[in-house]
C-alpha cells in the first residue's frame, strides 16, 4: 500500500520502503534509504511532581508525579540527597536514614508514553529532620 502505519513493535528501528513500479515494459523495484522510527516530542510537566511525608529521618517520603502533556502512562524515579543519586532509590517512595539529617532530599520523576521521548522534573528538595 501507499501508506503505513508504524507498528509498535518498530519504533525506534530502521525502516525503509520497497516500491515497484509495473507497466506494459516491465516492472522496476527502488528501495528508499532505511531511517529509524522516532519519537514525538518529549512530554512536558503540566504540574510539578513533589514529596509528601514528614520529612523526617525514618519515615516515608512520597513522590507525587504531578500532570504531564500529553498525559504519561507510566513513571520511573531517581532519589537524591542533594545533586548526588541515592544508589537503588528508584521507587517512588523512600525512607531516608538518619544519615541524611539536615541535608536536602528530591527526587526526578521520569514520565514515559510510547511514540514519546521521556520528559523528567525534579521535586523541590525538602530538608530532612
Amino acid at each position: 500500500s501507499a501508506t503505513y502505519k508504524i507498528a509498535d513493535a518498530y519504533w525506534g528501528k530502521y525502516i525503509a520502503c520497497r516500491a515497484t513500479a509495473t507497466n506494459e515494459a516491465g516492472n522496476v523495484t527502488g528501495r528508499s534509504a532505511a531511517s529509524v522510527a522516532g519519537t514525538g516530542a518529549a512530554l512536558k510537566v503540566s504540574s510539578r511532581p513533589y514529596l509528601s511525608g514528614t520529612h523526617t529521618h525514618g519515615k516515608t517520603e512520597y513522590a507525587h508525579n504531578g500532570t504531564w502533556t500529553p498525559a504519561a502512562t507510566s513513571f520511573t524515579y531517581q532519589w537524591y540527597i542533594g545533586t548526588s543519586a541515592i544508589r537503588g532509590a528508584t521507587r517512588s517512595y523512600y525512607t531516608p536514614p538518619l544519615a541524611y539529617k539536615g541535608k536536602p532530599l528530591n527526587c526526578i520523576v521520569t514520565a514515559h508514553r510510547l511514540h514519546y521521548a521521556n520528559g523528567a522534573s525534579r521535586t523541590p528538595s525538602v530538608t530532612i529532620l
